[in-house]
């Protein structure tokens, strides 16, 4: 059997932008773990193409889907790992590509803020260490 992500569990709230405090972390810090994981399927060559197809099925899922996009995609571009952090921007490009009129005047705005702090962290080279 393929690995699913139970994104019915996700919150399933409109509010794109519900502050990690807002969102169970522990729950946030899963969600990471097992969208790393399907990542980690789909770029290993051992995999079974099954598993692989089931892993690509669920990120897609999940880019379309998942009010917690963003969140999933700040938190992974935080990382160390080269393949999680390129993963966690290709989350925040998804959604800015495919859902940014959906959002209101004040989400977009809110994005924008929170991509220039993402963008000091990164320059500041605090997500080497």
């Amino acid at each position: 059997s393929g690995y699913v992500i139970p994104i019915k569990s996700v919150v399933a709230s409109r509010n794109y932008f519900l502050r990690a405090s807002s969102v169970a972390q522990g729950g946030m810090d899963q969600l990471c773990q097992e969208l790393v994981a399907c990542v980690t399927k789909i770029l290993d060559p051992q995999c079974p193409q099954t598993e692989r197809a089931a892993s690509y099925q669920t990120i897609e899922d999940f880019k379309e889907r998942s009010p917690q996009c963003l969140l999933c995609g700040f938190q992974l571009a935080r990382e160390q790992a080269p393949v999680v952090r390129h993963f966690g921007l290709q989350l925040l490009e998804h959604f800015v590509r495919y859902r940014w009129n959906s959002l209101k005047k004040v989400e977009r705005k809110e994005f924008t803020l929170q991509l220039l702090q993402h963008m000091s962290f990164v320059s500041s080279g605090a997500h080497c260490r």
